[in-house]
């Protein structure tokens, strides 16, 4: 989990900002031709307002630590983990 939490701090501060959250949620979805760029920023935005409900209410949010994203991970299963049902999309991983 710490190299997927880099890959969302692009600036490497210890915190995953929105707008770093915005970018991967984009880029991920940017192959998706049906889904508009407003529509990945929505789908980033409730993930983040949903991430900062882990703060009092006296502490100001400045985004996802790597603790909190290691809380946000604990807990769910691995078919919630690999699959992005928010989209109502399936993914079919191919081996050969």
């Amino acid at each position: 989990l710490p190299v997927l939490f880099h890959m969302y701090d692009s600036d490497h501060d210890g915190k995953i900002t929105l707008q770093e959250y915005r970018n991967v949620v984009e880029e991920l979805l940017s192959g998706n031709p049906h889904l508009e760029k407003e529509s990945a920023r929505s789908i980033a935005d409730g993930a983040m307002m949903e991430a900062a409900r882990i703060c009092g209410p006296d502490q100001v949010y400045e985004g996802i630590t790597f603790e909190d994203f290691l809380k946000m991970w604990q807990g769910i299963d691995i078919e919630t983990k690999m699959h992005v049902r928010f989209l109502n999309m399936e993914t079919i991983a191919h081996c050969y």
